[in-house]
Order: structure tokens, then sequence, then C-alpha cells
């Protein structure tokens, strides 16, 4: 019976949390990184690293480095009906150098290092569902326009006369035919090109390919002050979890070698012995000690120390590429946001004037009804433009917060 309710309780938790079949599964930007983090099965997997390491700190805690020798033995002489001759050795190796306590720091560091690497990971996922998250959203956005440029044609098309008497009839209806199917043809690619981030964004939130996903969120023209390049390239070596994990692998490997120099000096093995020979008892005890002869620690510490070298190199070359980093985003940025202002200050502004002015030369019967639906066409691809200049600046501030850790401090400059 517990299990039947365990059942039932577990299949309510299913259709509790996820979209009835057939329904779409609206998601914010904000929504679509927090189901990532909690469902992506990449960075579960990654996760198991950190209980890993955990077991790895729980082994080295303990006291001893084997566990206790324990031999029992009996005879008896078949000459002889007397008492039975008994054996007992008891052995333990203990450290004297102080080597548990360095193992241990050692495991502590790679525990750390174990949990930054995850949580970099999570860095570098919620960057990478936003980027998918934002592209999606910008071709759902051009699609709209792609359509009415496709109806616009489909316009013009049908303004022309079907028959046309002269060559010159001919070539203007073949170009906007022309011109009608260089639309599909882009409609069609930009559905592509959407259909792929979706599907992208549905392995990063571990849903099935087949879920309808419904993306709730406009791309806002809002362009933000940042801090100067070498301030963000400081905070990016102060807080990027790969570069904390680094500096927590170089203690990890100082700590080992310590380890390997501490073992240097051989552990003491204590024994305690009973036997009852002949009905006699006797007992006794021992210190023994191996002798270093040909199993020195030269070898370990010389690649312990290689391997300090190498992460050490490692961090060094982290750091350059962290500043590289950091100030490609900023350029890219601000050259997205030049662009932006671009569009925003003068040329939608001006290509809807144009617009505004056609319908007033049309309602003055001082142009065609073709001329206006053209300019339409025009503003359209202004607004393509506009709207790919928008995803441009998204993406540059996404993988500025990639390159810098997280959260980037700005003022918010509403456009």
């Amino acid at each position: 019976m517990t299990l039947i309710l365990l059942g039932a309780a577990a299949m309510m938790l299913a259709a509790w949390t996820a979209p009835a079949l057939g329904q779409p599964l609206r998601l914010t930007l904000d929504d679509a990184v927090q189901r990532a983090l909690k469902q992506n099965a990449d960075l579960l997997a990654d996760s198991q690293e950190v209980d890993i390491a955990g077991a790895a700190l729980r082994r080295s805690s303990s006291r001893f480095p084997s566990n206790p020798y324990l031999s029992l033995g009996a005879s008896r002489r078949a000459e002889t009906g007397g008492r039975p001759n008994l054996f007992a050795f008891l052995s333990q190796e203990i450290e004297i150098a102080g080597q548990r306590g360095a193992r241990i720091r050692a495991a502590q560091h790679n525990l750390q290092q174990e949990s930054l690497n995850v949580r970099q990971k999570e860095v570098t996922l919620a960057a990478d569902v936003k980027s998918a998250f934002i592209k999606a959203l910008a071709r759902n956005t051009r699609l709209s326009s792609i359509q009415e440029q496709v109806n616009i044609a489909h316009q013009l098309l049908a303004l022309l006369p079907s028959k046309q008497t002269t060559m010159s009839e001919r070539i203007e209806r073949n170009n906007t035919a022309i011109q009608e199917a260089r639309f599909l043809r882009e409609l069609w690619t930009a559905e592509q090109e959407r259909d792929a981030e979706l599907d992208g964004l549905r392995r990063m939130l571990n849903v099935d390919l087949g879920q309808e996903l419904e993306l709730v969120g406009t791309l806002e023209p809002t362009i933000r002050q940042l801090p100067s390049v070498g301030a963000l390239v400081e905070q990016a070596k102060n807080q990027r979890p790969d570069i904390l994990a680094f500096q927590h692998a170089l203690a990890a490997a100082d700590a080992q070698l310590e380890v390997h120099r501490r073992e240097r000096i051989p552990n003491l093995t204590l024994s305690g012995s009973y036997s009852r020979f002949d009905n006699s008892d006797f007992g006794g005890g021992d210190v023994g000690v191996t002798l270093p002869l040909f199993q020195t620690k030269d070898a370990d510490i010389q690649e312990a120390t290689a391997q300090r070298q190498r992460i050490s190199f490692q961090l060094q070359d982290l750091q350059r590429g962290i500043e590289r980093e950091v100030r490609g985003a900023y350029r890219d940025y601000q050259q997205a946001a030049r662009e932006l202002r671009l569009f925003v200050d003068k040329i939608l502004p001006l290509a809807e004037e144009n617009v505004r002015l056609q319908r007033r030369l049309v309602e003055r019967d001082e142009a065609s009804r073709s001329e206006l639906l053209s300019q339409e066409l025009d503003l359209l691809e202004t607004k393509k433009d506009y709207v790919e200049a928008l995803e441009r600046l998204h993406l540059a501030w996404i993988e500025l917060e990639r390159a810098v850790g997280g959260q980037v401090p700005d003022s918010p400059v509403v456009q």
C-alpha cells in the first residue's frame, strides 16, 4: 500500500511540474535559466565530481594509513595430550610526520576546486541559455517583419496588370515576383534558424524535443553605461569561478607536494604479541620502521613539483586570457551600443517618417499605392536591421557577463 501511495504521489508531482501534453511551456528568460540550472543533464553529471571529491576528503581524513593487522594461530603436539599452544599478533602502522594534515588540506582544496568548476559550468550554461533565448526571440520578431514583406510583395504583384502589353511591364512584374520569392526564401530560412535555436534551448532545458516552447519577453533597447574596462578586468579576476578553481588547484598541488615531502619520514609500526607455549605464557611488543633505501619519495616529489609548475603556468595563461576576453566583450558591447543608437536616433525615425510622408502623398493623389507599398517594404527592411542590432546588443551583454563571471555593475539608460 505504501508503494502504491508513493507512486501516486510521484505521478501527481510530475503532472504538476510538467506541462500537459500538447500545451506550450511558457518561459521567461529567468525561468529558462533556472530550469536549465536544475535539470540540465550535463551539469548534473558534472556536479557528481563534487561528491567524488567529497569522498576523497573523507578518505584522507583517516587517522591511520592502514587497518590494524591481527594474526591468530594454534598448535598441538601429537604425542602429548596437554593444552594447545596459542599465538596472537597485532600491529598498527602510524604516521609521525604530519602527513594527514597536509593530505586533508590537499583534499579540501580539491573539493573547493570541483565546486568552483561546477559553478563555472553554471555560468557558461546560463550564458548559453540566455543567448539561445535571445536569438529565438529575435528570430520571431524578424519573422513577423518578413511575413509582412511577403504580404506587401503579394499586394504589389496584385496591383500590376495580369496581362503585360510591353516588355517593360513584363520585367516589372517578373521583378516583383522575384522579390516575393526572395522574401519567402528568407522567411523559410528564418524559421529554420529559429527552430534550431529552440531545439538547442530544449536540450539545455532537458525537455522533450517535441515540447512546444512559448518564450515570454521582448528585446528592450536598453543601453547600459559600463564601468571602465580595467575595473571589469579586475572584477573578472576576483570573481570568475574558473580562475578561483585554478587557485585552489595550485593550493592543492602545494599541499600534495608537502605530503610527499613528509612521506620521506617512514611510518612506524607498533606491534604486540602473545603466545602460550608448553603451558607457559609469553607477551611482548616492538616498534618497526621501514628503511627508505630503495623506495624513496624523490620521484613523487619531482612529479608533484612538475604538476604544481604546470598549474601555475595554466593559471597565468588563464589570467591573460580572461583579460583578453573581457576587453573583447567590452569592445563588442560598445560597438553594438553605437549601432543601436544610430538606429534609434536616426535610421529608424527617418524610415518611419518616409512612410508617413508617402502615405500623405497617396492621400493627395500625388503618389501611387505601389510607391507606398515599396516605401513600407523599405521600412520593414530597416526594422529587420534594427532587430539585428538589438540582438547584437543583448548577446554582447551576455558575453560580457560570461567574461566577467557574473553580474556587471551598470547604470541603465533606456533609449
